[in-house]
């Protein structure tokens, strides 16, 4: 039964931690592509002086 519960908690954690990965990834992801379109616009504003 302990060693049921245990595990079960161990489980939880570790999903819990792949989901966390996923979700972090997923806005490093956004975050660099927000940065792209960031140095793009930059680069046209300047180009555009």
């Amino acid at each position: 039964m302990c060693r049921a519960q245990l595990l079960k908690i161990i489980i939880i954690v570790i999903f819990n931690d792949i989901q966390i990965n996923v979700i972090m990834s997923k806005i490093l992801v956004i975050v660099n592509a927000y940065e792209l379109i960031d140095d793009d616009s930059n680069r046209a504003c300047v180009w555009m002086k």
